[in-house]
C-alpha cells in the first residue's frame, strides 16, 4: 500500500511541476535530456564491446596454450 501511495505521489508531482521547479525545491541537479541520451549511448557502446569480447574469449574451462619446453628434450 505504501509503495503504491509513494508511486502515485511521484506521478502527481511530476505532472504538476516543471523540472526547474523541482530542482529549486530539492537542491538536486537533474540531468538534461542531452546528458541522459549521452549516458544511454555510452551504456550501449559498453554493452556492445562486452558482447564482442565475450564472443572472442575462449570457452570457460578451456586450458590456455603453453609453449613446449625446448631444453632437456632428447633427439
Amino acid at each position: 500500500f505504501c509503495r503504491d501511495v509513494a508511486r502515485i505521489t511521484g506521478e502527481i508531482i511530476a505532472s504538476h511541476f516543471q523540472p526547474d521547479t523541482l530542482m529549486a525545491m530539492t537542491g538536486i541537479q537533474l540531468p538534461t535530456d542531452a546528458e541522459v541520451q549521452q549516458q544511454r549511448l555510452a551504456a550501449q557502446q559498453q554493452a556492445l564491446i562486452a558482447q564482442a569480447q565475450a564472443q572472442q574469449a575462449p570457452p570457460a574451462g578451456a586450458m590456455p596454450m603453453q609453449p613446449m619446453p625446448t631444453q632437456g628434450i632428447a633427439a
